[in-house]
């Protein structure tokens, strides 16, 4: 289990838990060219009640990168 801390972006704070084997899939399976639409449906899956269309792509993104940050000596591990 990863636990993740805190994201501040603005004036608003994220808490990200992992994703599940089955919301992985389900990322998955968006097509590639529909890029913001993968990053929106993984966005949901990490955040509680959170409407990923009312945050920016760039936040989006921030989120993205906070959350691969956490991986080591998983299969979504990158190196930095």
């Amino acid at each position: 289990m990863i636990t993740f801390d805190p994201v501040p972006i603005g004036e608003s704070t994220f808490q990200m838990h992992e994703l599940s084997f089955e919301q992985c899939l389900k990322i998955s399976i968006i097509a590639p060219n529909l890029n913001e639409k993968r990053l929106s449906a993984f966005v949901k899956s990490v955040l509680d009640n959170v409407d990923p269309l009312l945050l920016t792509i760039q936040e989006r993104y921030l989120l993205l990168l906070k959350y691969l940050e956490k991986q080591s000596n998983t299969m979504l591990e990158v190196n930095t």
